[in-house]
């Protein structure tokens, strides 16, 4: 039994019987559980290893610099891969780092380098973005510690706090004279 997607007369119809469709829709699931399964394992081998180079480190520089003790490991995650992958320097930078932090304070002989980095870091926490100019990468937007100071009074600019046009009218009718 042969079945035609598309329109007949058109040159781009597919003709396939149920045997063909079950084959290739057995193929795909195979090799997409063969290469899932090397992906996963692949990426454990990154967490586990120090492909990301030095995870810990950077979890704990970005605790000291933020003032947050246990920052979001995911976003720092996230924050270092984009780093690594914008700058070949991270590694070296992250190992570097802490040697001029005191109290969470970069200190002001520490090298030109250190300091935009420090910089870099300290924007891609509080702000989630990575990077400058066409460079830039959003890593984080509602998860940037920006928002936490504030999370208890003022919603994310990300919803609506009411219908449209809201803010144009007075929060309060204006008393009658």
């Amino acid at each position: 039994m042969s079945r035609k997607f598309f329109d007949k007369n058109s040159p781009s119809s597919i003709s396939l019987s149920r045997r063909e469709m079950i084959f290739g829709t057995t193929a795909i699931a195979l090799s997409y559980s063969t290469f899932g399964k090397m992906g996963n394992a692949f990426a454990e081998a990154l967490d586990s290893g120090n492909a990301i180079v030095g995870f810990k480190q950077f979890m704990q520089v970005s605790a000291s610099l933020t003032g947050v003790d246990k920052p979001d490991e995911a976003l720092g995650k996230s924050i270092l891969a984009a780093f690594n992958a914008l700058n070949n320097q991270t590694p070296q930078l992250v190992t570097e780092l802490p040697k001029y932090l005191k109290d969470g304070v970069i200190v002001p002989d520490a090298p030109a380098e250190i300091s935009a980095f420090s910089s870099a870091l300290l924007k891609a926490w509080y702000m989630g973005i990575v990077g400058q100019g066409e460079q830039t990468r959003c890593v984080a937007y509602e998860h940037a510690l920006n928002y936490a100071p504030i999370s208890d009074v003022c919603v994310l600019p990300s919803y609506a706090r009411g219908e449209p046009h809201y803010w144009a009218q007075p929060p309060f009718p204006s008393p009658a004279i």
